[in-house]
């Protein structure tokens, strides 16, 4: 089952027992993350940049200009 389909489970579940405001905590998801971040250094850096205070992560190369709406 896909994670999509399972989000769509428990929409379906929340509205069922009319519980809007159950949180869900997809521990999945979570765990393939905590995996990603060990497997690629990269990942593990910018999660610790995004908890640093006052932290700006940006994804544009030094010589790159920023993109603007």
């Amino acid at each position: 089952m896909s994670r999509t389909e399972r989000a769509d489970d428990i929409a379906r579940l929340k509205e069922e027992l009319q519980l809007p405001a159950l949180k869900y905590v997809d521990v999945s998801l979570q765990r393939e993350l905590r995996r990603a971040v060990e497997r690629w250094p990269l990942f593990a850096e910018l999660e610790q940049a995004q908890r640093a205070p006052d932290a700006r992560v940006s994804l544009t190369r030094r010589d790159e200009q920023p993109v603007s709406a």
